[in-house]
């Protein structure tokens, strides 16, 4: 039981964290900042888009067992998003609609001017968050959205299987959602990969560890952001499976892995990884980690909290 309520530790993977950005960089940049879980801040300088958007982070995972409602927290986000120099977003994006993901991305959204872009699932969570219709746009799969020099499509995949149901009662949120509610009640939706083009380079976000076959085929990627929540818990033909469908087949020569640090600890405190009862995500760094190593041309690269950092210029 001891090992169960333990944690992998990050020190192993140091020597993979990405140098924050210098002062002395480029004119012309792409940065990221990651900000926990799958939450993914992208700039040119001139357009900021965010991927999920989760800060509120409610603490332990008893209260996600028990069903203890829950709502976003404005207080928090507001300082979560003044932190990451956040002024303006052109759109708040959430690749999946658990808590963990989409919770807080309408009250972003209303605290940003972003539109909120997504699933129906997604765009219920917004109505029920009293955000206008004029802020939520449902995407259209393999459609491109322009934003700034930044062209995005969104790709249909799947949830990472898990040992355990972690939404109640079905996969959509068929009617506004409206906080506070139990953690369950926040379903999956539809599931995307997000292809982002920008004159300075190609990036895929991947936001969870499940996959379609076949559906990235024909897409490059230089970057791949990959979620390895649940990975651990998978038998070893599905993670050979994973890396081959979304790190192969888009020709990526960088992959950083999300989704592995506890999220239900204020992101405002040092990280922790998630306990090994939940996902010994340590498992599924490795496995990255010897993947890569073995992969001539791909580099692995953790980024660290809060910091921006260079991904082209």
């Amino acid at each position: 039981m001891a090992k169960l309520l333990s944690r992998s530790s990050l020190e192993p993977y140091r020597r993979y964290l990405a140098a924050p950005t210098s002062e002395r960089r480029g004119v012309a940049s792409l940065t990221v900042r990651f900000l926990g879980v799958t939450t993914l801040l992208f700039s040119d300088g001139k357009t900021c888009l965010l991927m999920d958007g989760f800060f509120t982070r409610p603490g332990g995972f008893l209260k996600v067992a028990l069903g203890v409602k829950i709502k976003p927290d404005c207080d928090v986000i507001k300082r979560c998003l003044q932190k990451a120099g956040v002024e303006r977003l052109s759109a708040v994006m959430p690749l999946h609609s658990h808590y963990d993901h989409a919770m807080d991305s309408p009250e972003v959204a209303r605290q940003s001017g972003a539109v909120l872009l997504g699933s129906e699932s997604s765009a219920n969570i917004g109505r029920g968050w009293g955000l206008p219709e004029a802020q939520i746009e449902v995407v259209t799969p393999g459609e491109t959205y322009q934003f700034g020099d930044f062209s995005l499509t969104f790709i249909k995949s799947t949830h990472v299987p898990m040992r355990v149901n972690i939404s109640r009662g079905g996969t959509e949120i068929e009617e506004p959602l409206v906080p506070p509610v139990a953690p369950l009640d926040y379903k999956v939706g539809q599931v995307y990969s997000l292809h982002i083009q920008h004159p300075l380079g190609t990036l895929l976000v991947h936001g969870s560890a499940g996959f379609v076959p076949g559906a990235l085929e024909g897409l490059s990627a230089e970057v791949v952001f990959l979620s390895v929540g649940g990975l651990a818990h998978t038998e070893r033909v599905y993670k050979e499976t994973l890396f081959s469908e979304v790190v192969e087949t888009t020709g990526a020569s960088r992959l950083i892995p999300l989704h592995y640090d506890d999220f239900t600890r204020p992101l405002e405190e040092p990280i922790q990884l998630i306990p090994r009862l939940l996902d010994d995500v340590g498992v599924s760094l490795e496995f990255l980690a010897e993947k890569a190593g073995a992969q001539p041309g791909l580099a692995l690269q953790l980024l660290p909290v809060w910091d921006e950092v260079v991904v082209f210029e």
